[in-house]
């Protein structure tokens, strides 16, 4: 048994997930929607609101600590506390208390999570490390002296590898299959990936998102993967005509299979088959303006979601404090 702040600081930290596990929930039932409503709006406003809504959690449980954390350690404080989260003897902790239960439970996820993703991670840099090693690489630079690496690999395909210090690899396959002026559009596309860092913004984001339920979290990293694509779509579409990238993507699309590269969407950033309708619909059709409603939407519910997050909350606090109490 702990006492003083040690207890308050346990205690709070159960909220927290309470107030973690709740948010979740809210934000899983809403996500769905919100993600249609997302398509209607800018690349830039729908990166920062996948980004605000994967951390929105966290930055509610965060906010329940810092409400209910008893800045002036008083009797007063401490009381103050009390009453407003229905509690009792806050700054009690028992070991085998709920409040301790749902912090173990917490912690053993995380982290079997995140072995879990570690060990993938791993897995899949050894497997793309081996294939590179097997084929050799050789540096080359293109006519815009951008530098790349080629691969004699025979499938047509084009990808950054690499978190930390990211790299293109070009194979000699799609060399041989696109004009020059495709492949300068290709290089562009991949080194667009590499100065957003999205490989490991990729990696980030598919981590924010491990407290979702299995599809929307699927849908999440979908929807972010795709848009990454087509932020470096938009980006090449500063140098070429829109018409130009499209007709890339589709002599791509063409040219590559479903391959190696299949299973390993967030360690590497691949240039082809992601959505290649949709991505040469968006080109052809570019988006001039966010739409209000989304953009709206996707406003009310991050304003509402701590108030939801906190009455449900302080609810379920009562109700379970009154089974194991009384």
């Amino acid at each position: 048994m702990l006492e003083g702040l040690s207890a308050i600081t346990l205690n709070l930290l159960s909220i927290a997930v309470l107030a973690l596990f709740v948010s979740v929930i809210f934000s899983s039932f809403f996500i769905p929607l919100l993600l249609r409503g997302l398509k209607k709006c800018t690349l830039n406003v729908q990166k920062v609101t996948l980004w605000v809504l994967v951390t929105l959690p966290w930055w509610v449980a965060l906010s329940c600590i810092t409400i209910l954390w008893p800045w002036h350690s008083s009797p007063v404080s401490v009381s103050w506390v009390e009453r407003l989260a229905h509690w009792h003897h806050i700054d009690v902790f028992h070991f085998t208390s709920w409040h301790a239960i749902t912090l173990y439970g917490l912690v053993l996820y995380i982290t079997y999570t995140a072995i879990k993703g570690v060990l993938l991670l791993n897995t899949q840099s050894r497997s793309l490390q081996a294939l590179i090693a097997l084929s050799g690489e050789e540096q080359r630079k293109s006519d815009d002296a951008l530098h790349f690496y080629s691969l004699p690999v025979t499938l047509p395909t084009a990808f950054v590898s690499g978190m930390i210090s990211p790299k293109v690899y070009v194979t000699e396959a799609l060399q041989k299959k696109v004009s020059p002026a495709q492949l300068d559009i290709i290089l562009r596309h991949e080194f667009a990936h590499v100065k957003a860092r999205d490989p490991l913004f990729r990696s980030l984001f598919a981590a924010c998102t491990m407290l979702f339920p299995p599809p929307v979290k699927r849908r999440l990293i979908k929807h972010y993967v795709l848009l990454t694509e087509l932020i470096a779509d938009n980006t090449v579409a500063q140098h070429y005509d829109n018409l130009e990238v499209a007709q890339t993507l589709i002599d791509v699309a063409r040219h590559q299979q479903r391959g190696i590269f299949s299973n390993v969407t967030s360690a590497i950033n691949y240039f082809g088959n992601d959505a290649t309708t949709y991505r040469v619909q968006c080109l052809i059709s570019p988006r001039l303006s966010s739409s209000k409603g989304g953009v709206g939407f996707a406003i009310t519910l991050i304003a509402l979601m701590p108030f939801l997050t906190a009455s449900a909350v302080d609810s379920l606090h009562h109700i379970i404090e009154t089974l194991f109490i009384h």
